[in-house]
């Protein structure tokens, strides 16, 4: 029997230091729950996608490919000339409709891992994210997104400014997240 549930946010073992669930645990796991489908979001890349489709689908599971990705920071300027370290990038959930999709997500962590500078966390600029978006559904990143960072920080308008522009991005294939946090 079926539950309905389907997780969007599954950090593998191929996510570094985050998930530690090989992809065939994790297919067991969903089937034995009665789970659906399943998406694997692993942060910054998309290394165990052959293995993850592969062993999903033997399990009888619809596998949901996507990304827990850096973006740039919405908002921020970049400092100039001075000597400081530069803030942790804000992070949206991107997940492939399609096989046309999945292709637009691999050019989008491409260009993430060029574009970015050596030694430093990888993120997308949204200018790579608009050129690439096409069957891309986009969630918000919850706590660690840009729409939170920046509620936290009280700046509303800036925040409204960001969903605007996601939702231009993206149309009604962008989804807010919601969690309880204390």
């Amino acid at each position: 029997m079926e539950n309905g549930f389907v997780h969007l946010r599954v950090h593998t073992n191929y996510s570094l230091a985050e998930g530690a669930i090989t992809t065939k645990e994790l297919a067991k796991l969903c089937a034995a729950d009665g789970q659906p489908a399943v998406a694997m979001t692993d942060t910054d890349n998309m290394f165990g996608a052959l293995d993850f489709a592969g062993a999903l689908s033997g399990a009888g599971i619809q596998p949901i490919l996507g990304v827990q990705m850096g973006v740039e920071r919405y908002g921020d300027k970049p400092a100039v000339g001075k000597i400081a370290r530069e803030p942790m990038p804000d992070r949206l959930v991107l997940i492939a409709q399609n096989k046309e999709g999945y292709f637009n997500l691999l050019k989008i962590i491409s260009r993430a891992h060029m574009t970015s500078e050596a030694g430093s966390e990888p993120k997308a600029l949204y200018e790579h994210i608009r050129k690439y978006s096409d069957h891309i559904i986009c969630l918000t990143g919850g706590p660690t997104g840009p729409l939170a960072r920046l509620l936290g920080e009280e700046q509303v308008d800036k925040a409204e400014s960001c969903v605007a522009d996601l939702k231009d991005i993206f149309g009604n294939r962008l989804y807010i997240e919601l969690q309880r946090h204390g």
